[in-house]
This record gives structure tokens, C-alpha cells and sequence, in this order.
């Protein structure tokens, strides 16, 4: 697993504009900046990309101060396939958390100028935990295993060889990809155990086919019996239903001729009622015919009634055009007499209001000549105290560095103090030793030896003590700068506190600037409408205009000729002819009614005879058919009767079928229960094999078995890179032994363990009694062993190697033995970080990474 990107939004101590970091040619790197800007933080972050855990206890715990959401996006490369992760933290309700995967399906150098050219298909799973297991899937390895080996956190350089023995070889089997092994044991017990209950449950069935077998002889001569009994009914069941359907046929013939008969009672009814219908019908038009002739023979007056009706109209139209033009013409002579009138009065009222607009708008724009002066003044004030405003920011961001140096200080003094008490205890232990035998570790110790132990833990008691001391003096003094600050940043806030006034006034200045813009807008308004106002009233032309327009309405009332008493006696002569008109359709409808009515009348006296003719040709043959059809009923008794004798021979021939049928299938069923029988006593025998087969499968699966022996493979692998980074560190000093056994107090028998044995000059000791520089030495070289391994096993692909501090314990040729052996094996990594302060560690790098914090949060530059 190789980073590509970081982007990290309010992570800690990043803020919102986080630039993305890019980690394309960042090979070899040293991550440089204060105490609390954020190194660490960068890989915080990626360790909670990855697995969902960082330093803090706690998720919401990472929130940058004073936001609510977090997030923080991963694109690492595995293999050449890029894989992108998201996970983000919100605070809203009782918080949220949300986990994405993406995957690209071709492979690109990511960068910058390259990152839009990148197509992401989502392989996120249903639910979070789903998803994380994926990630875990893909990465084949999970937290707890990378910070025990690729990752060596701030104070926890030993994480692996504090561990207690059975602890380090769970880990060691979680690098080799062991769990593998434990999931075949659990496969090969569970598949044991079912093999187990399977040929249980094969043995009671084989006794229980057995003793069904039993009953064979008896089923057989049941069949015999039941045969004999059914060709009998089946012979008389023949007889039967060839009598039954002689009948049927019979039944048929007299039904079919009976719904003919029916049919034709129906249809005589039919007949008749048409019969009736049809002589309604031309009853009914004879009656028409009579009305229609009645009105034509009034044609001629109505005709002449209708025309004298048009000329009336026609002289009542040309009268009602005169009266419409006369009204219009006096209604526009009313409307410009109006306006001659009231031109002038419109003119002299608008002018009266504008002038005491006028007035008002001038005294309002006066009193407010003063206000942009006094907005200039206000502004100035304002901007002393976005001064002060930037001046509490930085003692804010001071006093909260100097909080968090507290923090880490007074963390390092409790460690200070845990290991003080460590070295005390030891220190005791030997001093009331009176044995030649170490008792930390039962080795053999001389005085000399016992001398120097004692003089080294009491220098590293001494220098515990003075950095403790130093601490403890710096802590005092922050405390004091803290009172100091704090008491600068009440006074600030007091001060900003009347800020607020000071922008509600400029609220209001602005608000008055607006009005008297607003009136020097108006005022011009004003002035140009009273322009217009004075070119109006001098104008006489248009007075002049409308007087013109009043004569010429006078001509054209004059030239009208219009007769109201005319006009009024053509409207009641209409009024006279009015019924005439009604009279007009009633004969154009009586002339076509004449016809329809004649034509009707012929063609239903024709249907009549007709259906006179077919109607007693119907009763003539209803009445042969009556005849025929007497013995249906005699008929439909005796089919009744041999029906019912039919059902019973069925009913009792189907037991005995059914009676047969249940022999047959016992028998079947017993034939087919010897094959069974057969078969599982075959698959019990195979099962028994299984059974055991799986049961030596589960030992060899086990802690005991194959993984015991990938251990013991993988244990000199170590021990050899551990012992060759160590030989460059102190000059062949030092060497480092896993032993994965210890012989128990029983005689002949050994635990399973692996413990730390380490051999100097002065022979072999625990762990625990060498110095801080010493012990790190020893753990660098066994964690950078075991990330060594894992590159190479267990299918994890980590090639990435993180050193978050622990150089200042070293001595100027520790520190230099370092930087070498980090050059040495950084052809095994592709990525290597070290966080550092010490000046001589970030020299030897050929690009750093500078981190700083300013109010916006930490940032990240790259100097090379």
C-alpha cells in the first residue's frame, strides 16, 4: 500500500482550505514543524482513512475546534490498481459517520494536473462495517498490525516488544496471514462434527429401513387378494354404462326436439307482438297524415305573412343605425366639452402640489448635508477595531500553543515519572540481590557487572530527573503567561464588545445617505415636470384643436335623419306577424310528414301479411312436436335409476383400485428401501473415512500443526534483519534471539511463547535493563524487520515505513547510524516518513515536508 493523495478537511488541527498533498516523487521524506502544528496528524489521518482509528480516543474527539463536520479523503496505490477511500464525521444529532470505496479501473500516475483524467466506479458496500471489512480485505491487514510494524507512533517505538510473548505471536500469525489457517481449523472441526451427526443419523436409518423390510411377504399376498376382487366390478361396471348410454342417446334425441318446441313458443310471441306493433304503427301515421293536410291547406297566407315580416324588419334595421350614430356622435361632443374645461384646472393643481413637494424635498436634503462626513468618521472608528479583532485571534492561537506544549509536557513528566519508578524498582531489586544471580533476568552477574548496572540506572534515574525538572520549570512559566494573555484577551473582548453600536450607527448613516440620494433624484424630477407643466398652459393650440373637433360633431348631428315615432310603429307591426313565423315551419314539416307517413304506412301493411302467413305455420309445428316429446319425462326416471347403480359399482371398483394401488406403492416403496438401504450403508462408510480425515486436518490446521511450523520458518528471517540493522547501529554490539518455545517446570514439556532475548558484550539480558538509546535501537530494528516480513508474506502489500520521532535518545553516532540504515533499506519501501525536530535527521533527507499552523489551521510545504 503506497499513499497517492492526502486531503484532510477540519482533521485536528486542519482547517477547511487544506490544500490536497500529493505524494508523487515524495520517496524519502522528513516531516519538520513546531511541537502541536500537526505532524503526526498526517499519518492520524491515514490510519483513520484506512481502519476508522487515530490517537484519540474518541471520533468526535478529531473535529477541528468550532466545526461540525470532518472528512478525510485517502487515494493509495496497490499493485498498480488505485483504490480512494472518504470517510467523514458529523456532529449533528448524536452524530453521523459515513464510509465510501472507489476503485479505477485503468491505471494513472495521479497528480494535480492529472487527478480529472481519474474514472472512479464505487465498490462501497451496504453498510459501514460491511465496507471496512472490504478495505481490510484488500489491504490484508488491519490496524492493529500496522502499528506493530510499519508504523512507529510518538512514544510507542516498543509497541511490539512491550507486548507479552502470546501477544506477539497473535501478531506475528495476523502479519504472516495465520488467521487463515485458524479459519481451515474451525472449517475442519465444523466439517468433523457434521460428519460425526451425519453417520449417527445413516446408522438409526439403515435400522429402521431394516425393520420395515420386515413386512414385505404380508403386502404381497394383500395384492393378490385385491387384484381378484377388481376384475369383478370391472366386468360389471361395463354392462352398466353400455345400457347407461343407449339411454343417453335417447335422453339427447327428446331434449333436443324439447328446446325446438320451447324455441317455437317463443317465437309465435314474438310474432305476435310485432303482429300488434306493426298495427299501432300505421294507426299512429294515419294520424299524422290527417294534422299535415290540415296545415298546408293554410299555405298561401302564410307565405304572404312571412314576406310582409322581412320588409318590416329590414325598415326597423336602417332606423336603429340613425338612432346609434346620433348617441355616439353627442356622447364624444359631451367628453370635449369636459376636457375644454377642466384642461386649465388640471394644470394649476398639478403645479400647486408640485411646488410644496418641492419645498418639502429641499428641507429634507438640507438636513442631511452633514451625514457622509459623519460616515467617514464612523468608518475610521471601525477600523480600529478590526485591529483589535486580529489583535485577540493571536493571543488566542499564543495562548492555545501554549496550552498544548503544557499538555505534551506535563504527558511527558507522567511518563517521565512511570519510568522513573521502573528504573527505582530495578535499582532496588539488585541492590538487595545478595545471589550471583541477576534477579531481572537469572543471569550470571559479578560484582563488576552489578557495579556498572547500578551506576547506569542511576544516570538514567539523574537525567530522567533534570529533564523532569525542566519540564516542571517550563510549566510554571507557561502557566504564568497564560494568566497573563488571559487577562489581555478579557480587556480585548470588553473593548469589541461595543463594536455592535458602532455598526448599528453606520446602518442608520447609510440608510439616511440613501435618502438623500434619493431626494437630489426626486428634486430633478420635480423641476423637470414643472417645465412640462409651464410649455402646457402657454400651449393654445391644442384648445384650439378641440373647439374644431366640437363643430365638426355639429355638422354630422345635423345631416342625421332619425323618425322616433316611425321607428316605434315598425317595432310593434313586427310584433303583429311574429306567430307567422312559428306557422312557416310547422309546413315545411307537414309537407315532408305527408310523405313519410304514406311511405310507412304501404310498407308495414306488407310486413303485417307476412308475419300473418309465418305465424301459423309456427303453431302447426309446435303443436307435432308437442306429441313427440310426452315421454321425455318417463324417459329421464329410468336414466335416474341407472345412474345411481352406476355410481355405486364406481364408488366400491375405486376402493378397491385405491385398496390396490396403496399394496402396489408399499411394495415399490419396500423395493426402493433395499436400494436406500444399499446407498447409505455405501455413504456411511464414506462418512466414517471423512470423519477422520477432517479430524487430522483440524491438528494440522491448529496453533500446533503448519502454523507452529511457519513460525519457526519465518523466526531466523527476522532475527536476520533485525540482527543486520543492528549490526550497522552498534558495531556488531548487539544482537537480538526469538525464542517460540520455553521448557515448563514439568519435565519433557514446552509452551508455546515468544520472547525477546537480547546478547551485547556483557552477555545476555532482558530487554528491560537496557538504556532509552539502547532500547530504541532494539525496537527499530525489530519493528523495521517485521515491515520487512510483511511486504513479503501474508499477501499484504504494505510498502510503506512511518518513524514518528524517538531520535533524541540517541548519541551523535546513534543518530548518524540511523540515518544510514534508513538509506539502507529504503530500497525495500517505496514510501519511507520520519517526523523529526533534530536538526542532523532533517538534513539528511532529500525533501521535507515543513509543516506550520496559522489562524486558518496547519498547512503543508514541500522544500526540497
Amino acid at each position: 500500500m503506497v499513499p497517492v493523495k492526502l486531503k484532510l478537511y477540519n482533521f485536528m488541527s486542519y482547517g477547511r482550505n487544506t490544500k490536497p498533498l500529493y505524494f508523487e516523487g515524495l520517496d524519502l521524506v522528513c516531516l519538520s514543524g513546531d511541537n502541536g502544528v500537526g505532524k503526526s496528524t498526517i499519518l492520524d489521518a491515514i490510519t483513520w482513512a484506512l481502519w476508522g482509528k487515530a490517537r484519540a480516543k474518541f471520533d468526535d474527539d478529531l473535529i477541528r475546534k468550532g466545526e461540525n463536520t470532518m472528512w478525510v479523503e485517502l487515494v493509495f496505490d496497490l499493485e498498480k490498481i488505485l483504490f480512494r477511500i472518504v470517510r467523514k464525521r458529523t456532529l449533528a444529532g448524536k452524530g453521523k459517520a459515513s464510509l465510501q470505496l472507489w476503485v479505477s479501473d485503468s491505471y494513472k500516475t495521479l497528480t494535480s494536473d492529472t487527478e480529472n483524467q481519474i474514472f472512479w466506479r464505487s465498490i462501497t458496500e451496504s453498510t459501514k462495517k460491511q465496507t471496512q471489512d472490504k478495505i481490510n480485505e484488500i489491504l490484508k491487514m488491519r490496524y492493529n498490525t500496522f502499528i506493530n510494524s510499519a508504523f512507529l507512533r510518538q512514544g510507542h517505538a516498543d509497541e511490539f516488544t512491550i507486548k507479552s510473548p502470546t501477544e506477539r505471536k497473535e501478531i506475528l500469525s495476523e502479519v504472516l496471514g495465520l488467521s487463515y489457517y485458524d479459519l481451515l481449523e474451525k472449517k475442519a472441526k465444523e466439517y468433523s462434527r457434521a460428519r460425526e451427526i451425519e453417520t449417527q443419523s445413516l446408522t438409526q436409518q439403515i435400522q429402521d429401513i431394516e425393520e420395515e423390510l420386515l413386512q414385505k411377504e404380508i403386502f404381497k399376498k394383500e395384492l393378490e387378494q385385491i387384484k381378484k376382487k377388481s376384475k369383478k366390478f370391472k366386468e360389471k361396471l361395463e354392462e352398466t354404462e353400455k345400457k347407461l348410454e343407449r339411454l343417453r342417446a335417447k335422453k339427447n334425441r327428446l331434449e333436443s326436439k324439447s328446446e325446438k318446441f320451447i324455441g317455437l313458443q317463443k317465437q309465435i310471441a314474438e310474432r305476435e307482438e310485432e303482429i300488434l306493433e306493426l298495427k299501432k304503427e300505421i294507426l299512429s301515421q294515419k294520424e299524422t297524415l290527417e294534422k299535415s293536410q290540415k296545415i298546408i291547406s293554410k299555405k298561401d297566407e302564410i307565405i304572404k305573412a312571412s314576406t310582409k315580416i322581412k320588409e318590416l324588419e329590414e325598415k326597423e334595421r336602417k332606423l336603429s343605425e340613425k338612432l346609434n350614430l346620433r348617441s355616439s356622435l353627442k356622447e364624444g361632443k359631451i367628453a370635449l366639452e369636459k376636457k375644454l374645461i377642466n384642461l386649465e384646472q388640471e394644470i394649476s393643481l398639478e403645479r400647486n402640489n408640485l411646488e410644496n413637494k418641492k419645498k418639502d424635498t429641499e428641507a429634507k436634503i438640507n438636513q442631511l448635508k452633514s451625514v457622509p462626513e459623519d460616515l467617514k468618521k464612523l468608518i475610521l472608528n471601525l477600523k480600529l477595531f478590526d485591529k483589535l479583532q486580529k489583535r485577540l485571534e493571536s493571543k488566542n492561537n499564543k495562548l492555545s500553543n501554549i496550552k498544548e506544549q503544557n499538555s505534551a509536557l506535563e504527558s511527558t513528566n507522567k511518563q517521565i515519572v512511570v519510568k522513573g519508578k521502573e528504573l527505582r524498582n530495578r535499582n532496588k531489586l539488585l541492590e538487595e540481590s545478595k545471589q550471583a544471580k541477576c534477579p531481572l533476568c537469572t543471569q550470571n552477574l559479578s560484582l563488576q557487572h552489578k557495579k556498572e548496572v547500578l551506576t547506569q540506572i542511576s544516570n538514567e534515574i539523574e537525567q530522567l530527573l533534570k529533564e523532569y525538572n525542566q519540564s516542571l520549570k517550563l510549566i510554571k512559566k507557561n502557566q504564568t503567561n497564560i494568566k497573563e494573555i488571559e487577562k489581555e484577551i478579557k480587556s480585548l473582548e470588553k473593548r469589541l464588545s461595543e463594536r455592535s453600536v458602532y455598526e448599528a450607527k453606520r446602518g442608520e448613516l447609510e440608510n439616511k445617505i440613501k435618502g438623500l440620494e434619493d431626494g437630489k433624484k426626486l428634486l430633478s424630477q420635480i423641476e423637470e415636470r414643472l417645465k412640462t407643466l409651464d410649455f402646457k398652459a402657454k400651449n393654445k393650440e391644442q384648445k384650439k384643436g378641440l373647439k374644431v373637433k366640437l363643430d365638426i360633431i355639429d355638422k354630422k348631428l345635423a345631416t342625421i335623419n332619425y323618425d322616433e315615432k316611425l321607428h316605434q310603429k315598425a317595432r310593434q307591426e313586427i310584433q303583429k306577424f311574429k306567430p307567422f313565423e312559428k306557422l312557416k315551419e310547422k309546413l315545411q314539416q307537414a309537407e315532408q310528414n305527408i310523405k313519410y307517413a304514406e311511405s310507412i304506412i304501404d310498407k308495414n301493411t306488407e310486413k303485417l301479411k307476412t308475419q300473418a302467413e309465418k305465424l301459423e305455420k309456427d303453431k302447426k309445428e309446435k303443436d307435432a312436436l308437442g306429441k313427440e316429446i310426452s315421454v321425455l319425462q318417463e324417459t329421464n326416471l329410468k336414466l335416474k335409476d341407472k345412474q345411481g347403480e352406476e355410481k355405486n359399482l364406481k364408488e366400491e371398483f375405486a376402493e378397491n383400485k385405491e385398496g390396490l394401488g396403496t399394496a402396489q406403492e408399499k411394495l415399490l416403496h419396500l423395493q426402493k428401501q433395499e436400494r436406500t438401504k444399499k446407498e447409505k450403508k455405501e455413504k456411511l462408510k464414506i462418512r466414517t473415512e471423512e470423519k477422520g480425515i477432517y479430524e487430522e486436518l483440524a491438528l494440522a490446521f491448529g496453533k500446533k500443526g503448519i502454523q507452529a511450523m511457519i513460525i519457526e520458518n519465518v523466526i531466523p528471517e527476522i532475527e536476520k534483519e533485525a540482527n543486520d540493522i543492528l549490526k550497522d547501529m552498534t558495531d556488531g554490539r548487539m544482537k537480538v534471539k526469538l525464542e517460540t518455545q520455553r521448557a515448563k517446570k514439568m519435565k519433557d514439556k514446552t509452551i508455546e511463547t515468544l520472547d525477546i532475548k537480547i546478547s551485547d558484550e556483557r552477555g545476555e539480558r532482558p530487554y528491560e535493563l537496557y538504556s532509552g538509546g539502547e532500547a530504541y535501537r532494539i525496537n527499530f530494528a525489530i519493528r523495521v524487520s517485521l515491515s520487512k516480513l510483511l511486504t513479503r508474506r501474508a499477501g499484504a502489500k504494505l510498502e510503506l515505513l512511518a518513524i514518528d520521532e524517538g531520535f533524541g535518545a540517541q548519541d551523535t553516532v546513534g543518530k548518524e547510524r540511523l540515518v544510514s540504515i534508513i538509506n539502507f533499506i529504503k530500497k525495500d519501501f517505496k514510501k519511507i516518513i520520519v517526523i523529526t525536530h533534530v536538526p542532523e535527521i532533517k538534513e539528511a533527507f532529500p525533501i521535507e515536508l515543513r509543516v506550520s499552523k496559522e489562524e486558518d489551521g496547519s498547512h503543508i510545504e514541500i522544500i526540497k
